[in-house]
């Protein structure tokens, strides 16, 4: 959520896609509960941005 909020001034576009990725602990989720978790968790903060400042953004998953 650190880098999203760290945009908010310049209004940016974003697209928040929800992947597996391997990577270290400390800066990717292993477990496809806590990825779930967090992509819903800043889904619905841009989803609340969007609505409240123009903000504009896409969101990716291959999920069904």
């Amino acid at each position: 959520m650190k880098d999203i909020v760290q945009m908010m001034d310049i209004n940016p576009t974003i697209r928040l896609v929800k992947g597996a990725y391997k990577e270290p602990e400390t800066i990717a989720f292993k477990s496809k509960k806590k990825v779930d978790e967090n992509f819903f968790k800043l889904s619905e903060f841009l989803l609340d941005k969007i609505k409240n400042n123009n903000w504009r953004a896409a969101f990716a998953t291959h999920d069904i």
